[in-house]
C-alpha cells in the first residue's frame, strides 16, 4: 500500500495532476501522440474483429433457422426457442 494511504487509513485519496503551474512546455507531447495513435489502431482492429464475429454469428443463426424449418420433426429447447422466436 502506498505511504500516503498508510498514514491516513481512514481517508483514501488519489492525487491527480491537473496541469503545470507557471511552466511552459516548449515541445510537442510525442509520447502522448504515440499512445493516442496506438489506442486508435487497437480500436479499429477490435471493431473489425467484432464486425466479423457478428456477421459469422448472424450467418450461423440464419443457417440454423433454415435447417429448423426444413426439418419440421425437430424440437427446439424451450429456452433457445424463446430466444429465436420472441413473442
Amino acid at each position: 500500500m502506498p505511504n500516503f494511504i498508510r498514514e491516513h487509513e481512514d481517508i483514501a485519496m488519489i492525487i491527480i495532476p491537473i496541469g503545470h503551474e507557471n511552466d511552459e512546455v516548449r515541445r510537442l507531447p510525442w509520447i502522448t501522440f504515440g499512445i493516442l495513435a496506438l489506442c486508435f489502431i487497437i480500436h479499429i482492429f477490435i471493431s473489425i474483429q467484432v464486425g466479423k464475429s457478428t456477421r459469422t454469428l448472424e450467418s450461423s443463426a440464419e443457417e440454423l433457422v433454415r435447417y429448423y424449418f426444413n426439418h419440421p420433426y425437430l424440437e427446439l429447447d424451450s429456452e433457445f426457442e424463446a430466444w429465436i422466436f420472441p413473442e
